[in-house]
């Protein structure tokens, strides 16, 4: 429901045959912004729970795809700074038992349409910043070529 407030949504979503579910993995399988919920179930079918979500709700998104001769991305930090909020997501090499959520970083924000920046760092140290990146679309992260990397204070001055 949004600000950390939940609602059991189960009696809306199944039936009352139970199910032997093994996995569940998180994708944005429309490509709309939002997570939708995949389910495998030992001995059944596979379960799509597709996310319906209000019009009037914004989010970033951000993938880093792996590439021939670029550094694996698994590490890759990114930190999204928004209405003097922020929150950090990790590219991480895999994730849940028999699934895998999709690699990438979805950050809801809610009635929010603006983002100020983005903080990306690299699993070799390597630092980058996006003044105001747009909204309601995913962001394809492209490791820099290396560079010298900006000082700490300047970096902590960035927001």
């Amino acid at each position: 429901m949004g600000e950390g407030v939940f609602v059991d949504a189960a009696p809306y979503v199944s039936n009352d045959r139970p199910f032997d579910s093994r996995s569940v993995a998180l994708a944005d399988l429309w490509n709309r912004g939002v997570l939708d919920v995949v389910v495998a179930n030992q001995n059944d079918r596979l379960r799509i729970y597709k996310n319906h979500t209000p019009g009037d709700r914004h989010w970033i998104a951000f993938e880093a795809p792996s590439r021939a001769g670029q550094k694996n991305p698994v590490g890759t930090q990114v930190q999204v700074f928004w209405n003097g909020q922020s929150q950090t997501q990790v590219i991480n090499g895999g994730i849940g038992f028999s699934s895998q959520n999709q690699r990438r970083l979805h950050f809801g924000l809610g009635s929010t349409a603006r983002v100020d920046s983005v903080r990306v760092i690299w699993p070799d140290g390597l630092r980058e910043v996006m003044p105001e990146p747009g909204t309601d679309r995913l962001h394809v992260l492209s490791r820099p070529a290396p560079r010298q990397a900006q000082a700490l204070d300047e970096w902590d001055q960035v927001r």
